[in-house]
């Protein structure tokens, strides 16, 4: 494709292309295929179309919420304050904490997605995109997302290495580090630490709880619905890691 740093712009019309450091690149099947399927071609959490098997955990902490998405296509976990984007010269993608992602043609200050019924807005040296909720993501000129603001709260992110720190009012802040690929390996929020564990093909083969600074309970990953899983016995065990081709969906001991 077109290289955008020698002044040739990405074709915004190509539906096809997406633009990362500097480069109009393809965009892959799987960015196209993550993401909560629609309605209309929706089985369950599974997407007949595409194959993607798309899951959600919400972890019991009431407020502020804490939730991991899971897209088989790629076999990845996502936090809820995952979201990024890809700025180049004249296009943005955006991917959400579901794994979705989205393509937007900058114009000034204003990227519109190629349906027309989004946008992002540049104010001083922050994108800022609203979704249909009314919460509002504010990213830095990186990419990196760094605040989210809703009717009832502001969270602030702040990262050290691979760890975020989100705080807001009144309430006790939440601590995520993360695998280089953004997946979590732990979760602290108030007395409450979930520990997930990765093979080395960055699939998740157990996870665990830790209330109070007691022993963690430990569940192995496996290929049900994490949602309706039943919490384990005090005995610590491990899943065989899964194939790459079949990554599991852990049952999580909460």
């Amino acid at each position: 494709m077109i290289d955008d740093e020698a002044g040739l712009p990405c074709n915004s019309s190509d539906d096809a292309v997406k633009q990362s450091s500097g480069e109009c690149l393809a965009i892959t099947s799987s960015e196209t295929s993550r993401g909560i399927p629609s309605e209309s071609c929706k089985f369950d959490s599974l997407n007949p179309l595409t194959g993607n098997n798309f899951q959600t955990v919400n972890l019991p902490t009431n407020t502020p919420p804490i939730s991991l998405s899971y897209n088989s296509i790629d076999g990845t976990w996502r936090h809820n304050y995952s979201s990024r984007l890809e700025i180049g010269k004249n296009i943005i993608s955006r991917t959400d904490s579901t794994g979705q992602t989205s393509f937007f043609q900058i114009k000034n200050n204003t990227a519109t997605s190629r349906n027309g019924l989004d946008k992002l807005r540049k104010i001083g040296q922050t994108w800022q995109h609203t979704n249909k909720n009314n919460q509002t993501f504010v990213y830095d000129l990186a990419g990196t997302l760094i605040e989210i603001q809703d009717k009832t709260r502001i969270q602030t992110l702040v990262y050290n290495k691979n760890q975020i720190t989100i705080t807001q009012k009144n309430t006790p802040p939440i601590t995520i580090e993360e695998l280089i690929d953004g997946q979590p390996i732990s979760i602290t929020y108030n007395s409450h630490r979930y520990y997930f564990a990765f093979n080395s093909n960055n699939r998740l083969i157990e996870t665990n709880l830790q209330l109070n600074g007691a022993t963690p309970t430990s569940s192995p990953a496996s290929p049900t619905n994490a949602a309706s899983a039943t919490p384990p016995g005090p005995t610590t065990t491990k899943a065989a890691p899964s194939p790459a081709s079949t990554p599991a969906v852990p049952n999580v001991p909460w």
